[in-house]
């Protein structure tokens, strides 16, 4: 959010201040971090199970979330996070291997 006068100059000292949204227009990319978010949430939970069928879904559920927080990284610059994702996802196929090694 910042700070407009009624006029729409900017100036703060205004009598009369409103507040408005940075973008009035939400870019849907913006949204993409709530859909990451909660298949990060999905693929946590689906990996703690005792079953190794749900333990492996849980890891490709890992591997989508970590795309779709990958897409919003570089969408918002932000280049720790889309390292710390491709770090986490190299994890994530590692797992999901050995989970596939032990259903054997």
């Amino acid at each position: 959010m910042h700070q407009v006068n009624a006029s729409g100059n900017g100036n703060a000292n205004a009598s009369t201040t409103i507040y408005r949204l940075k973008d009035p227009q939400m870019n849907w990319i913006d949204l993409l971090q709530w859909p990451a978010m909660a298949v990060t949430v999905a693929a946590s939970w689906d990996v703690t199970s005792t079953r190794k069928k749900k333990r492996n879904y849980g890891f490709w559920l890992f591997l989508l979330s970590n795309a779709l927080w990958i897409a919003w990284g570089i969408y918002s610059s932000a280049p720790a996070l889309v390292v710390l994702q491709l770090c986490l996802a190299a994890m994530n196929i590692r797992g999901a291997i050995k989970t596939n090694a032990d259903a054997a």
